[in-house]
């Protein structure tokens, strides 16, 4: 069967369309798999965040110990009662502030962690919008050949009224169901 020019161009434009539609969903496709790869690695960074904090948390509380350790002896050394008084003021003190620092910088880590997971649930939305439109594309293109197809009149020629694709209804059919409130 030859085809005239006319038809092979309007198939050739239909399935360029299709292909451009089909190369957007797999960008889309590819998109969500580098923004679900970026948002394991923001994860793992906000995990690994979270351990500095722990650290960084854990060293403050030793270095605080050890300088009520020093200030014990020193006072001490000084012959001061060190569970009275002003020596243990000082103590008290110290312990508090360094119980808030410690605070301070394990609030500090896990905001900076927490940023990081919201990052990554962004770029997981990020990367499923990506996949919608891409699909979105792919479909509107199947719809664009299809139409392109249709109204260039290639259709005509390969749908007749008795083709198995059109199937003839009974008028007697159609009347009977719209009295009976099926069709509105």
């Amino acid at each position: 069967m030859c085809m005239d020019p006319v038809t092979m161009g309007m198939i050739a434009s239909a399935a360029s369309t299709v292909m451009q539609g089909y190369a957007a969903m797999q960008q889309g496709k590819y998109e969500q798999g580098v923004a679900e790869y970026n948002a394991r690695r923001s994860e793992n960074e906000a995990q690994k965040e979270k351990n500095i904090g722990v650290e960084q948390e854990n060293k403050l509380r030793q270095q605080a110990a050890e300088l009520r350790s020093r200030q014990r002896a020193q006072l001490g050394a000084a012959m001061v009662d060190i569970g009275s008084g002003s020596a243990l003021s000082l103590q008290e003190d110290t312990e508090m502030m360094a119980e808030i620092d410690a605070r301070t910088l394990r609030g500090n880590y896990q905001d900076s962690a927490q940023s990081m997971m919201d990052e990554a649930e962004l770029q997981r939305a990020q990367g499923k919008a990506a996949a919608k439109a891409g699909r979105n594309a792919f479909m509107g293109s199947l719809l664009s050949g299809a139409g392109m197809t249709l109204s260039s009149g290639i259709a005509d020629k390969w749908f007749k009224p008795s083709s198995a694709i059109s199937p003839r209804v009974d008028t007697t059919t159609l009347r009977g169901l719209r009295n009976a409130g099926a069709l509105r």
